[in-house]
């Protein structure tokens, strides 16, 4: 970046954050390397103060960053509350879930939609012998393929939603 009109390096030092340093700490690994990559803006540079910058011009960087990258992939992943309760995997299901989401970006699961609607017009207009027809795979992100382990709620009933209104039946008016 250039330096503005007046600014003199060293001694214009760019001013510090709260929001930055929290963001930074959570995450700074991968701000470093989306702004480096996408803005070409050197983060350690600018705390160093060797860059010129402010810290709204990063926050603004941030906001600007495309779907595909490192910061907006784990700020989408989904955050669990009950990781307390379960020992650590190998793998941190966070990290997975934001690598997924980089993964797959809308042009992507556009392009695996295209290609899954061909599968599945191949496989309804062929000519296959009975238990013969190609097993193809699904293209797409974890939810697509059914991988996820979604909690699936039991339908609600009539006779539940009476109960939680506390009607216990046929005999419950004395």
């Amino acid at each position: 970046m250039a330096v503005p009109d007046g600014a003199v390096p060293g001694e214009d030092e760019p001013g510090g954050s709260l929001a930055l340093a929290v963001e930074l700490d959570a995450h700074g690994e991968e701000i470093w390397l989306d702004l480096k990559e996408f803005w070409n803006f050197d983060l350690i540079e600018f705390i160093g103060g060797r860059c010129y910058g402010t810290v709204r011009q990063i926050f603004a960087m941030m906001r600007h960053l495309p779907e595909g990258s490192r910061y907006v992939a784990i700020m989408s992943a989904p955050m669990d509350d009950d990781k307390a309760d379960k020992p650590t995997p190998e793998i941190d299901p966070e990290i997975e879930a934001a690598m997924e989401r980089r993964h797959w970006t809308q042009d992507r699961k556009m392009q695996a939609l295209l290609i899954n609607a061909v599968r599945d017009l191949t496989l309804v207009t062929g000519h296959w012998e009975k238990g013969k027809e190609p097993k193809f795979p699904v293209l797409g992100p974890p939810e697509w393929r059914g991988e996820t382990a979604a909690k699936k709620k039991k339908p609600l009933t009539n006779n539940d939603v009476l109960k939680a209104l506390g009607w216990n039946g046929v005999n419950s008016f004395g």
